[in-house]
Order: structure tokens, then C-alpha cells, then sequence
């Protein structure tokens, strides 16, 4: 051992070169890793922080986190606009930690206290109020922050601020949560996608905001879908796909997006399933009616309305003769009628629809 440790030990070179020798690392490298790592330590720093303070302070029979909490973030705020003008990137890397982590504590706090009917106190109030005036102070004071960087906590914004609206409308008001999500997404909608983007310090996200707003649009009509045909109340839900409608078919008349003109068609389809007409495949009358009417419909609609886009009478022909052919294979799977009269019918009625259309799309 003592010639394991003495210098005549180390001062024998070894030929084979070490692993570690054999590693390179650029300066490029290292500009990249470090500031990456920085980041990542004042997250997990953070974390375990605001993780410690809550078990230090359940330890005793009175909630002491909330105040730990508010007194910590008070004085962050404080250094922050104390440095706001000199720069010192570093607290303002140590500000936006803090919050990403606060914030999501509180999002998971916002849950805990619906799951379980906690009651909230002032203190609560004010710590989750704190989250929105940091994100905004982030977005709109901190000039050290990359362009996508600022975007992605613009992003953030906009979705703590629904969770916030969610939760303090849910726990004061006890509406009922799917349908007063509906509502409330549409009207965020409208105000994120026409009213904040004429806010002088939001137009810088208006590419931004348009595109996340459409997004979770698209996922809440989906969500909409599903409960017009699960949700006893579903007439609600006809009102609102009926103002997507709306919604949707002047984005897709003012920046061509497709995907929202098929939501538009998809919807007129559904709320024509549930209520124009029952689907009643023993009646081979009204069923005949039922596949037929929508269809001539959207072909009418292209022959009448002049489009604003190129492609748009190819969506509506090809939705309404989709739409038929669906329809006349679930006659013939759960009616099984055979009648050479009935089927002659369905057939004639469908190559007219197919000539209407064809018509229409090589005028086109």
C-alpha cells in the first residue's frame, strides 16, 4: 500500500493511453453543455428546494409551505427588477427556474385540490396569482432569453392561465366540467386567436398563438364529438360544434387550412347523424332520404356558392360521396335487403350523385 500511494509508483508512465485521454472535447462543445447543464442544476435545485419546504413544513400541524413559498417568490421578484436593467443573465435564469418550477407545483396543486375538495385560502390564491404575473414578466421584461426560448414560455402562459381560469371557475362554481369546457375553450379562442395579439407586447406571438390555439382547438371538437353522442344534454353540444363551425370555416377562409375546412364538414355530418334524421335501417324510405339529403346538399353547395380556395370543391364532393358510401354499406350490413327494387334505387340515386359531382370537379 505504501508503494501503492508513494511517487515511485506514479512516476512510472504508462505506454497504453488512458481513456480519458483519448476524449476530446471542443469549445464548441463546452459553450453548448455548460450553459444546458446550468440550466438543468437550477431546475433539480429548485425542485428539491420547494420539495423539502413542503415536507418540512406538513411536519408540523400548520401549513407553513404557502407563506415559504410567497416570501421566497417576493423576494426573487425583488432581485429581479433590482437587475433588470444591468446584466446579470444569471438571475434572470435563476427568476425563470423559479417560476417553471413554481408554476408547476401549483398546476399540480390546482389538482390535488379538485380530486379531493380541499378548501383554499387566501394565502393560496395569491401564490397561484404570482405564476401569471411572472410568465408575463418573462415574456415582456427579459431580453436575455432566446427568440423560441420566450416562445416556448409564451406557450406556457397560455396554457397555465387555462388551467388557472379552469380551476378557480370549477372550485367556486361546480359547473359541470366537460360542458364548461366547451364553452369556456371556445371563448379563450376567440380571444387568443383575434383580441390579445392586438396587445402591442403579444403581436410578436401571433404566428405562435394562431397555431397552438388551432391545435388544442382541433383536440377539444374531437373531445366534442365523443359527447354529443355520450352526453344526456347533448343539444349543448350541438350549439357548440355549431359556433366551431362558424369559427372554423373563416380560418380556413382566411389562411387556407384545410384541416379545419374538413373539421367544418366532419361536424355539419355528426350533428346530421344525431338529429336530422333517424337512422332507422328497416325504413328503406327514410334511411334512403337520410343518405341522400346531406349529400345533394354539399354538391349543391359547390354549384351555388363560388369557393375562395383551389381545392375546396374536392373536399366537399369527396366528403358528401364518402359520406353515401358509408352509409349504403351499413344499410345492406344491418337491413340485409336484397330487394333487386331498392338496391336499382340506391344505385341510380348514387351515380347521380356521382355525375353532380364528376360535373363539378373537371368544370373546376
Amino acid at each position: 500500500m505504501f508503494f501503492y500511494f508513494s511517487p515511485l509508483y506514479f512516476g512510472k508512465k504508462s505506454e497504453k493511453p488512458s481513456v480519458l485521454s483519448k476524449i476530446k472535447i471542443s469549445k464548441e462543445t463546452l459553450k453548448k453543455t455548460i450553459p444546458l447543464f446550468q440550466r438543468v442544476s437550477y431546475l433539480i435545485a429548485f425542485f428539491f428546494f420547494y420539495l423539502s419546504l413542503y415536507w418540512i413544513s406538513y411536519s408540523y400541524w400548520w401549513d407553513l409551505f404557502p407563506y415559504f413559498t410567497l416570501i421566497l417568490s417576493l423576494l426573487i421578484i425583488l432581485l429581479f427588477f433590482i437587475f433588470i436593467k444591468k446584466q446579470k443573465t444569471t438571475i434572470n435564469l435563476i427568476f425563470r427556474s423559479n417560476f417553471l418550477v413554481f408554476s408547476i407545483i401549483w398546476i399540480i396543486l390546482f389538482i390535488n385540490r379538485l380530486v379531493y375538495l380541499t378548501p383554499i385560502s387566501d394565502i393560496f390564491i395569491i401564490n397561484s396569482s404570482l405564476s401569471l404575473f411572472w410568465i408575463i414578466t418573462i415574456v415582456t421584461l427579459d431580453k436575455y432569453i432566446e427568440k423560441h426560448k420566450k416562445n416556448a414560455f409564451y406557450l406556457y402562459f397560455l396554457t397555465y392561465f387555462l388551467a388557472f381560469l379552469l380551476f378557480y371557475i370549477e372550485y367556486y362554481f361546480r359547473l359541470e366540467y366537460s360542458l364548461f369546457l366547451s364553452y369556456l375553450w371556445f371563448i379563450l379562442s376567440v380571444f387568443y386567436f383575434e383580441i390579445i395579439i392586438q396587445i402591442k407586447y403579444f403581436k410578436l406571438f401571433d404566428a405562435v398563438s394562431k397555431y397552438y390555439w388551432i391545435f388544442l382547438n382541433y383536440i377539444v371538437c374531437i373531445f366534442s364529438f365523443v359527447l354529443l353522442f355520450t352526453f344526456p344534454n347533448y343539444w349543448h353540444f350541438i350549439l357548440i360544434l355549431f359556433w366551431w363551425i362558424i369559427f372554423h370555416y373563416f380560418i380556413h377562409f382566411r389562411f387556407k387550412n384545410y384541416l379545419s375546412l374538413s373539421l367544418v364538414l366532419l361536424s355539419i355530418i355528426l350533428i346530421y347523424i344525431k338529429n336530422i334524421i333517424p337512422i332507422n335501417p328497416l325504413d328503406f324510405l327514410s334511411y334512403v332520404l337520410f343518405i341522400y339529403i346531406l349529400p345533394f346538399i354539399y354538391v349543391g353547395y359547390t354549384y351555388i356558392f363560388p369557393n375562395k380556395h383551389e381545392y375546396d370543391n374536392y373536399f366537399i364532393n369527396f366528403s358528401a360521396i364518402l359520406f353515401s358510401i358509408i352509409s349504403i354499406i351499413i344499410y345492406f350490413i344491418f337491413s340485409r335487403d336484397l330487394d333487386i327494387l331498392h338496391i336499382s334505387i340506391i344505385f341510380l340515386l348514387q351515380s347521380f350523385l356521382l355525375f353532380a359531382s364528376f360535373a363539378k370537379l373537371k368544370a373546376k
